[in-house]
């Protein structure tokens, strides 16, 4: 079956549990637990296991699991063992059931996720933060309010933002994007506060430090932008965040580079989905910038250029070698 049938296949039971009263709901909840339960993370039931997984997410955002004896005491644990699955594909939807079953009842399984992330191995980390991901993203699709449980949220968030793998980072940004689309007046100005280099003076690891967090916090905002609606107040922060753009001499060159990259595809992003707010920036912010980039990259093509000529000169002499070494042994075979 394919994965998109599997999805809504579980939003059709989810729906169909979520509009029955309380019992059934709960009947519908115990049975997926159930179900979960007799099976370990390597069965042979691959799509049942996704479909109850898949399902328990779905139902999870609709109704609330915490007040259901037998559920709410399980549930986590439940997902966290299908994160030791060899199938990718259960491991996802393990992620995404821990995370959109939480939403009908933060209070009781927020905590035990948070927790978690602090406490598991990096291999699975990246799962935990999406399933993050999926509570906060269900959040602001359906525009309810998590402002209580933010504070919760944001330090673990920011704690990663220097991790030193890129698949990590890139989730840590997806789930802070989502975040400034839910509350900009919070997370905006904590995301400007990291990445102030005011009177600082970098060692190397610091420096290091600090160019993955700013790639993490560019790509945050890339994402904000890319949401419909994106954040009006953004317009007021992104000065802040285009200072990245400009060269920093306490990074070295790769880190530079891979900092201002990341700047330039959130540019990218503000033209293609809200140029209303980067247009009044061009001149002071982006343009300078660019000219800069583009410098380098002239540069950088001219020494290519050089050295693609030295190499077919080389080519051809080697050639010219081999054509002369091959005449001196036929005459020396007469």
């Amino acid at each position: 079956m394919a994965k998109q049938s599997l999805f809504n296949l579980s939003k059709c039971i989810a729906v169909v549990s979520a509009s029955t009263n309380e019992e059934g709901q709960e009947n519908v909840a115990k049975h997926l637990i159930s179900t979960l339960e007799q099976n370990g993370p390597n069965t042979n039931d691959v799509l049942g296991i996704q479909l109850a997984l898949l399902t328990l997410g779905e139902l999870g955002q609709r109704v609330d699991l915490s007040r259901m004896q037998g559920v709410s005491e399980n549930l986590t644990s439940i997902c966290l063992k299908f994160f030791e699955s060899s199938s990718e594909d259960v491991k996802q939807a393990a992620s995404y059931a821990l995370g959109r079953s939480a939403v009908g009842g933060l209070s009781i399984f927020l905590p035990p996720i948070l927790s978690t992330l602090e406490s598991e191995e990096n291999k699975t980390r990246y799962l935990l933060l999406s399933a993050l991901k999926e509570l906060i993203v269900c959040h602001q699709s359906n525009g309810l309010n998590m402002s209580s449980s933010i504070p919760q949220i944001l330090p673990h968030l920011l704690r990663h933002t220097t991790d030193k793998e890129e698949g990590v980072r890139s989730m840590v940004a997806e789930c802070l994007g989502s975040l400034v689309c839910l509350e900009p007046e919070t997370i905006l100005p904590d995301l400007g506060s990291q990445i102030s280099t005011e009177n600082s003076s970098f060692t190397e690891d610091e420096a290091k430090e600090y160019a993955l967090k700013s790639w993490t916090v560019v790509t945050a905002i890339k994402f904000s932008i890319s949401a419909k609606p994106y954040p009006k107040l953004l317009a007021k922060f992104l000065p802040i965040f285009l200072t990245l753009l400009l060269k920093n001499d306490q990074l070295n060159e790769e880190d530079g580079l891979s900092v201002r990259n990341a700047s330039l595809l959130m540019v990218y992003s503000g033209v293609h989905h809200a140029p209303q707010i980067v247009a009044g920036l061009m001149s002071q912010y982006i343009l300078p910038s660019l000219y800069e980039v583009s410098i380098v990259c002239l540069e950088i093509f001219e020494i290519m250029s050089y050295l693609t000529c030295i190499f077919r000169n080389y080519l051809s002499f080697l050639n010219l070698i081999s054509k002369g070494k091959l005449i001196w042994d036929v005459s020396n075979t007469k």
